[in-house]
């Protein structure tokens, strides 16, 4: 009963919760939960000289970059890349993945390719599965790619 009519107190008054107490009515104003979306990384790729690391999750793609404000876009299915001539459709021609997003319409767009391929980081001469292409505005970098993200042992890039 009472969670019941905490959540109603919720919805009604925008974060004042009700509460019975000894026969006494409390009320308490604190903030409503929320149900947290789950923020998966799909995708992460990272290189070196200068440092990067592009994460592709549910909730946003973030291009982090040290000394620098992170970007935020919002997330976007990715598209397929496939050979010249070739059929987008057709799964078995499909080489890569590429995401394209901006975080506001005058913004510069963010664009990953993420390509099939082992790559090597040349720092850590860690091996990842795939090759990765960042274009920020008129910058480009070059480095490598993973599904999901980094575990502890791949800490390269920032």
């Amino acid at each position: 009963m009472r969670d019941r009519r905490a959540a109603r107190a919720c919805r009604r008054f925008r974060g004042v919760r009700w509460f019975a107490a000894s026969g006494l009515l409390l009320v308490a104003v604190v903030g409503c939960r929320r149900a947290a979306r789950p923020r998966t990384v799909l995708w992460t790729a990272v290189g070196t000289e200068p440092s990067w690391r592009v994460e592709v999750a549910t909730h946003a793609s973030t291009l982090k970059r040290p000394g620098v404000p992170d970007v935020v876009v919002p997330p976007v299915p990715p598209s397929p890349v496939v050979p010249r001539g070739a059929d987008p459709r057709d799964s078995t021609a499909v080489v890569g993945r590429v995401w394209r997003s901006r975080p506001a319409a005058s913004a510069p767009l963010l664009e990953l390719v993420v390509t099939s391929g082992a790559c090597r980081d040349g720092m850590s001469d860690v091996e990842y599965s795939s090759t990765a292409t960042v274009r920020w505005g008129d910058v480009a970098y070059r480095g490598c790619a993973l599904s999901g993200p980094l575990s502890a042992g791949r800490e390269g890039a920032p």
